[in-house]
């Protein structure tokens, strides 16, 4: 049968994925993610909470989607030993 797109559910076991893969690069690697605004602004959002997102957050997520502006650049830096503390991730800037 055909599905008309993936669910939040696969979306969210993608990221946690992703995330689990780039956190196994050597402490000092330089990776470069390109992609669309929206897919960027979800995996930041999932780096930092890896749980689903409830109304509250999705409401917000959406309004930071729509104000991302075309060929910007997310810069984010993972530590491990913040990591052990409980979040490695962190936006370092936006432009």
């Amino acid at each position: 049968t055909m599905h008309d797109g993936e669910t939040y559910e696969a979306f969210r076991q993608r990221l946690s994925s992703a995330r689990l893969q780039l956190e196994a690069f050597p402490p000092h690697a330089r990776i470069v993610i390109v992609s669309h605004a929206v897919f960027i602004r979800f995996f930041v959002a999932h780096m930092s909470h890896p749980q689903r997102l409830g109304f509250f957050g999705a409401a917000v997520l959406f309004i930071k989607i729509i104000t991302i502006k075309n060929a910007s650049i997310t810069h984010l830096h993972f530590s491990r030993t913040a990591a052990k503390r409980g979040n490695g991730w962190q936006v370092v800037s936006r432009r």
